[in-house]
């Protein structure tokens, strides 16, 4: 049954796993059977709520985004441009993306345990290859960090790969320290969360669903979404900050396998 609680619920669970190594779209598909609510409906609304997602990075990362933009526009050139490895990084994301999302559309449960299972198991490996070598030394990222980078965010489309997990586990493997991988996936990603939230922003709004929950529904949830993505993501932050940099990813990893097993189960 569709209620302003479940939405809530959806709502508050988007926030929480979006920056998480847990696919939200698994999270909400698990939660989506606990309370009677067809798959598809989830979906949409969990697409549709990445844009309070979106919008919470952007009022995190607010003064360097500023800083960036004004910087661009005084300092502009064609050079900067051809060399921006933030932005080849973020446009290898779309050419990977789209074709895998119109490939794997009709992606089954199957897929999402599987994906689950792998980015646990990458988080695993990174814990141990960390408290080997002390934790990664690396801070600034170059362009071919941005390329890879993109190249994982974009087969986070696939059903049940997650985004945050993907791209935080490899720039831990190519020996970035943790608390600067979550900073780039988070930059990253933040283009693709808004875009993709205003497109659905407005796919809800002109369906039957909205005959369902109305536009003021639509904007408290976001607003929900934005407030718990908020604190979520300062809590990863502040976790990747710790002295032994294993602990972070191993903490990742479990609740990776939590999920997958939760997911298995029911």
């Amino acid at each position: 049954m569709l209620n302003i609680l479940n939405l809530i619920l959806l709502a508050i669970l988007q926030g929480v796993f979006e920056w998480w190594p847990v696919s939200s779209t698994a999270v909400l598909i698990l939660a989506s059977k606990w309370m009677g609510i067809s798959v598809s409906e989830s979906y949409v609304y969990g697409l549709m709520l990445h844009l309070g997602s979106g919008l919470a990075l952007f009022i995190l990362y607010h003064k360097r985004i500023f800083c960036v933009l004004r910087k661009f526009i005084y300092e502009w050139s064609f050079r900067k441009i051809l060399f921006n490895g933030y932005l080849w990084g973020f446009i290898t994301s779309l050419i990977i993306a789209y074709p895998l999302y119109k490939l794997y559309l009709e992606s089954t449960e199957t897929s999402e345990i599987f994906g689950l299972f792998l980015i646990g198991f990458l988080f695993i490996i990174t814990s141990i290859m960390l408290s080997i070598s002390g934790g990664g030394v690396r801070e600034e990222i170059d362009w071919k960090a941005w390329l890879i980078t993109g190249f994982f965010q974009g087969l986070a489309v696939l059903p049940g790969l997650s985004r945050s997990g993907l791209t935080i586990g490899v720039l831990c493997l190519l020996g970035y320290k943790p608390e600067k991988a979550v900073e780039a996936s988070f930059l990253l990603g933040l283009p693709a969360l808004l875009l993709a939230g205003i497109y659905n922003f407005y796919s809800v709004l002109n369906s039957p669903f909205r005959n369902q929950v109305g536009i003021h529904t639509v904007l408290l949830l976001t607003l929900v979404v934005v407030l718990v993505s908020y604190i979520s993501a300062r809590t990863l932050i502040y976790i990747a900050s710790f002295k032994r940099k294993y602990i972070f990813t191993t903490i990742l990893a479990v609740l990776t396998f939590i999920f997958a097993l939760l997911l298995l189960i029911f």
